[in-house]
């Protein structure tokens, strides 16, 4: 009886598997994975701009560093439940070749089932900080140099728009200033400070005079 059970778990956990990887290979793995953490709260970057979505793929693969999930519930995905039947299969029917009685066989079975499970949350894991780590940080855009999009209001009495490049894409922001003239749409600008969200602090961008000009 127990040996049915590994030979059920190591079949389906493997076929499991090897569909994934093919739909893996095909593109179609962010549709099919889904993760059982329901409380998931996937925030876009502050610096992405309004057109941005996140996709149904992304909120599935939960946000790994989310202060409020408890890590052992962001391993319960479809991928590490895969993997730990798999290897729980395979391994119970390892040991059970080894002559190892029903009680140790389930240890050891169990053993190297959580940790396939484990290594794919590591895994899964690294991959979220490698595609994170291509957003936009509004942070990054101190000290950059743009132009005015919309009208900045002076001294602070207002906001209008800017437009950076940062990152290598061109984004739009929203700004303030603490010029004692405003802003003129097409001016020159340098941002001084990252404010809160998706703003920034600007000043006029003054070029330096060449001499004998």
């Amino acid at each position: 009886m127990l040996d049915l059970l590994f030979i059920i778990c190591a079949a389906f956990g493997g076929t499991v598997l090897v569909i994934q990887f093919a739909l893996m290979l095909l593109g179609f793995s962010d549709d099919f994975d889904a993760d059982l953490d329901a409380d998931v709260d996937v925030e876009a970057d502050a610096g992405v701009d309004g057109d941005h979505r996140t996709s149904v793929g992304d909120a599935a693969d939960a946000d790994f560093d989310h202060p409020d999930t408890v890590w052992l519930f962001q391993m319960l995905s479809l991928k590490g439940i895969v993997a730990a039947l798999t290897f729980f299969g395979l391994s119970g029917l390892w040991a059970r070749s080894t002559g190892m009685s029903a009680g140790p066989t389930i240890l050891v079975a169990s053993g190297f089932g959580f940790a396939a499970m484990y290594v794919i949350y590591w895994l899964m894991k690294q991959l979220y900080k490698l595609r994170t780590s291509g957003n936009v940080d509004i942070r990054n855009a101190h000290g950059l140099t743009g132009q005015v999009y919309v009208p900045v209001p002076a001294a602070s009495g207002g906001q209008g728009k800017v437009m950076l490049t940062i990152q290598g894409r061109t984004m739009e922001y929203e700004a303030i200033t603490d010029e004692a003239e405003g802003l003129a749409t097409g001016e020159d600008i340098v941002v001084t400070e990252v404010l809160d969200g998706d703003r920034v602090r600007v000043a006029r961008l003054h070029f330096p005079t060449q001499a004998g000009v």
